[in-house]
């Protein structure tokens, strides 16, 4: 398809090599100012969640538009959708597994290092994910035949149920894939009980660990909810075999999933896994400006001012969380 970068955001998937994810029916509360600026700093948290991990392990955001939703119109609520175009990049980790792709030792230690390095720089960013699972960690690869180890690239998507959060004081509410979480988040919920964003980060660590497991030994979706609940088993019927089965690094990689499994500082992670490798170990992700994002979000600020002072303050309010440039709007 030809290039067009000029064009609008609405226009612009119509040219370009992107896809459009819809994030559909977010709700706006206009029932009374302290509820429409819960939900409006949700919705932002989420939107620039996608901006604040851009690096090489995510796909690429062209940029996001909101636009009103097909929902049915409530009298005191309005209904959003959020939609995020970016990079196509390839097919996801489920998409391989179904396929059945044969795995090498050096394609699981490229996925492992992949993960690791993510919740790292999710960690300097100050992001929780939410939701890490296969279906949403893409590749450079096709479903057929061995994976091409020399080239394989791994990113992360679906961050828009995701959120920064500064200190662990933070109680968040989010949505996530069950068969991948942990106990304590499970019956939390269920509770109808706050979950703090240690705990989400937490969660985070198991799943990436269940996601390791599940792609090195093909488990089945009921079979990740049966080890998600008896982690003893799925220590010895499965983690235990990992040293046997894959020699050249199994050992550290069965340090790194229980440790992913009990929730250990990712810093910890990386050095048992890495073996103190010093450029990993040492690796800083800074923050990347992207100057094209950053006017689309100054842009709908300057509109939402001219509305509502209050809802316009609660944006800039996140957006100066990830250390985009304000300098242009003034309160």
């Amino acid at each position: 398809r030809t290039k067009r970068k000029d064009q609008p955001i609405d226009e612009r998937a119509k040219y370009d090599e992107v896809v459009i994810k819809t994030v559909e029916g977010l709700e706006l509360r206009l029932e009374s100012a302290p509820a429409m600026i819960e939900d409006l700093g949700r919705l932002m948290n989420g939107v620039l969640s996608y901006y604040r991990v851009q690096s090489d392990l995510s796909v690429n955001i062209e940029g996001f538009c909101l636009v009103p939703s097909n929902r049915a119109k409530a009298a005191t609520t309005l209904f959003l959708d959020v939609k995020f175009i970016m990079e196509y990049f390839g097919q996801d980790l489920t998409e391989l597994m179904k396929a059945k792709v044969n795995w090498t030792e050096e394609n699981i230690n490229k996925l492992v290092l992949f993960l690791i390095r993510s919740l790292r720089m999710m960690k300097q960013r100050g992001i929780l994910h939410g939701d890490i699972k296969p279906a949403n960690i893409v590749t450079n690869q096709n479903s057929s035949g061995t994976v091409n180890a020399k080239d394989l690239e791994f990113k992360f998507i679906d961050f828009d149920n995701s959120g920064f959060h500064r200190s662990d004081s933070d109680v968040t509410k989010r949505l996530f894939t069950e068969s991948y979480a942990n106990e304590k988040i499970k019956v939390k919920t269920a509770l109808g009980q706050s979950i703090t964003a240690e705990e989400w980060r937490k969660n985070d660590l198991h799943c990436t660990a269940m996601t390791i497991l599940q792609v090195l030994y093909r488990l089945t979706i009921d079979e990740v909810k049966r080890y998600c609940v008896d982690i003893a088993s799925l220590k010895s019927e499965v983690i235990d075999q990992i040293p046997k089965d894959y020699p050249t690094f199994g050992e550290r990689l069965k340090q790194a999933v229980m440790l992913l499994i009990e929730g250990e500082d990712i810093d910890a992670i990386v050095e048992v896994y890495s073996v103190k490798d010093p450029i990993l170990c040492k690796e800083d992700f800074g923050m990347i400006r992207d100057k094209k994002l950053e006017d689309e979000v100054i842009g709908m600020i300057t509109k939402l001012k001219n509305m509502n002072d209050e809802l316009t303050k609660i944006i800039i309010y996140l957006v100066k969380g990830v250390g985009l440039d304000l300098s242009l709007i003034h309160i």
